[in-house]
């Protein structure tokens, strides 16, 4: 679990060998993080180095809509595009459907670093209620 102080109302963590993919939900934001396999531990993955692209209502219903009825949907964020800060990488989250099943590519690009994840049928299904419930507070 992400050492985070913010409320979580609703959160899901998918596993993987080469990466955990969390998805947490408050009444304000959607939060979808990767973090990658701790080399010190094993079997533990590096919350505190995870890579975090938080949803807007709007982005939470394109990516449904994109796992219903399939295509692809991308989202770019610029932290530092409004600042002088230009430390921050720009971040481009992906959300494709597999054409031949119900099966959920996810992959998010932070400057040079990949992150990617496949979600199966089930995994997806989950995504999807927590995006509904996300929107559904946001809306509140």
């Amino acid at each position: 679990m992400a050492n985070d102080s913010r409320r979580r109302d609703y959160q899901q963590v998918f596993y993987r060998n080469k990466v955990a993919f969390e998805l947490a939900v408050t009444r304000e934001s959607a939060f979808l993080s990767f973090a990658l396999p701790d080399p010190q531990k094993e079997g533990s993955f590096h919350w505190r180095g995870k890579q975090t692209f938080a949803l807007r209502p709007i982005e939470a219903g394109e990516i449904l809509a994109t796992i219903r009825n399939g295509g692809e949907a991308r989202f770019f964020h610029d932290p530092s595009m409004r600042s002088q800060n230009r430390t921050q990488e720009r971040k481009v989250l992906r959300v494709r459907r597999k054409p031949e099943s119900r099966e959920v590519e996810i992959r998010l690009a932070v400057g040079e670093n990949q992150f990617f994840i496949t979600l199966t049928a089930g995994e997806s299904e989950v995504l999807c209620i927590l995006l509904s419930e996300f929107i559904k507070l946001a809306s509140q």
